[in-house]
């Protein structure tokens, strides 16, 4: 008589697709880097002064650190998936929302703050889940996801940097374009390798 098989079957991920899902991660997330471009477009819309203007990426990286410091227990409480789901949802929202913001105090919360929030749950969740799946390579992998953060922000540049002269209104209000784009580079890294933030690496996996 022939017992049947009662094992479940795990999602069978190659680490190369996980370090993947994580650099487009980190591309979407470095986008804040490009900041530079759409500060003289704001001057303009505004008539605002630089360090008025500059003022919203002071504020969004200085809640992106603070957030980051809790965002770990965060993590460890709701799992990476839910984690990366709920940064993609409020840093995206946050750009959308800034798109039509009619004065600087208005992106200082949108942009800044609840993008800032996004940023920081999100920019923890690679980190934590390369180094779980890469310990033999710690140094490189930690490189890799940095990387794609740095190219997120070349990329942002190149691509609005050529809209801004001259069309400083237009370029301010692409800002929702650049938030739905985010939350879908975020979704699709998610899935892009089988529910890589929900499957652990298997005891004795070899490196």
């Amino acid at each position: 008589m022939r017992v049947a098989d009662t094992r479940i079957a795990t999602p069978s991920i190659s680490r190369s697709g996980i370090a993947a899902a994580a650099f487009c991660m980190q591309l979407a997330l470095g986008a804040v880097y490009g900041w530079s471009v759409f500060l003289n477009p704001l001057r303009e819309e505004f008539g605002a002064s630089k360090p008025e203007a500059n003022l919203t990426f002071t504020i969004t990286l200085a809640v992106l650190g603070v957030t980051a410091g809790f965002g770990g227990n965060l993590q460890r409480r709701i799992g990476p998936r839910a984690t990366a789901t709920l940064a993609g949802i409020l840093y995206g929202s946050g750009v959308i929302l800034s798109g039509f913001a009619p004065n600087l105090a208005t992106i200082y919360l949108t942009y800044g703050v609840l993008g800032g929030v996004g940023l920081g749950l999100g920019y923890i969740v690679p980190l934590a889940v390369l180094i779980k799946w890469f310990p033999d390579k710690r140094g490189f992998i930690t490189g890799l996801a940095v990387t794609g953060f740095g190219l997120g922000a070349l990329i942002t540049s190149s691509v609005f940097g050529s809209r801004s002269r001259g069309r400083s209104q237009k370029m301010v209000r692409s800002s929702p374009a650049l938030g739905a784009r985010t939350v879908t580079i975020r979704q699709d890294s998610q899935s892009a390798s089988v529910n890589w933030l929900r499957v652990e690496p298997q005891p004795g996996r070899p490196p």
